[in-house]
Formats: C-alpha cells, sequence, structure tokens
C-alpha cells in the first residue's frame, strides 16, 4: 500500500508546526528567565505606626509592640535599634543592586524611654572598601615540628584513667 502524498505533506506540516510551537515556548523561558528580579528584603517600613512612635512617650516595650524586633542592635550601644529594609534588583550572573534603601534608628534613653528616631535612606548610605590585611593574634605561630614536641609530656598517663 501506497500512502498519498498528501498525507505526508500533512504530517511534515504538523511536525513542523509543534516544532516551531516548542521553540517559541523554549525561547519565551529563557527571555522570562533573563528578566530582572525585585525583592524586598528587611523591614518594611509602615509610615503610619512609624509617625505614632512619639519620642519621650513611648517605651522600649511599645516600639517593640509596634514594630516587632529590630532589624539590628547597636554593637556598642544597646539603646539604639535599627530597623532596615531594601529594595533590590537582581539579574542572572550579577551582583543585585539597591535600588532603595530605608533605615530607622530609635535611640532611647537611661529609662527606656525614646529619645531620638533618625531616618536614613540610599543617599546618606557610604561605600566602603574592607582592608584585605589581617588583624595579628597574641602569641607565636609554631611549626608542625614545634607543635609535636611541644605537646609531649604535656598530658600525664594516669590522668586518663582516673574517674570523675
Amino acid at each position: 500500500m501506497r500512502r498519498c502524498p498528501r498525507e505526508r505533506g500533512l504530517f511534515q506540516f504538523t511536525v513542523h508546526r509543534i516544532a516551531l510551537a516548542i521553540g517559541a515556548a523554549l525561547t519565551l523561558h529563557a527571555a522570562a528567565a533573563c528578566a530582572p528580579v525585585r525583592e524586598s528584603r528587611g523591614y518594611i517600613l509602615n509610615e503610619r505606626v512609624l509617625a505614632s512612635i512619639t519620642p519621650g512617650t513611648d517605651t522600649r516595650d511599645t516600639v517593640l509592640v509596634a514594630l516587632g524586633t529590630p532589624s539590628a542592635i547597636g554593637t556598642f550601644d544597646p539603646n539604639s535599634w535599627y530597623y532596615i529594609g531594601a529594595l533590590t534588583e537582581a539579574v542572572p550572573y550579577r551582583a543585585a543592586d539597591v535600588l532603595d534603601q530605608q533605615v530607622v534608628a530609635i535611640s532611647f534613653g537611661a529609662r527606656g524611654v525614646v529619645s531620638d528616631i533618625q531616618r536614613y535612606t540610599l543617599s546618606d548610605a557610604m561605600k566602603i572598601n574592607p582592608t584585605d590585611r589581617e588583624t595579628p593574634t597574641r602569641g607565636r605561630e609554631l611549626g608542625i615540628l614545634e607543635q609535636l614536641i611541644g605537646n609531649l609530656g604535656r598530658f600525664s598517663p594516669g590522668a586518663a584513667r582516673q574517674a570523675p
């Protein structure tokens, strides 16, 4: 039995359409993968809630209830709380760019009452270049042989056998 040439052409036409549809789908998928992705990170600032906090009136507890746990507490001054949030945009194979950044610094007085509220934006940020130097430690560096010889006689043989 011979097939009609018209049927073979219809089969080839259908395969060609399916291949085009798959190619178009893959192209759209690849284009979507290269699209930038925006993400909100950290604390999302609520202006109305922040405006309700009054210096001289509110305390740590009321700030904690209103804003939640701070993103950071001051390293050298635990009376400073920081709420940090950022909007970033990431493109595949590149580092994320910070589009917007909001930092709210709340300072507390001696009795735990809010004394000051400061706001910082991305324009207040400064670019720093971390140094690649190492912090020296006290003591001296021992070689492998010095470490092995230094440990000889350090432990007494009877100490391991004694029960606590």
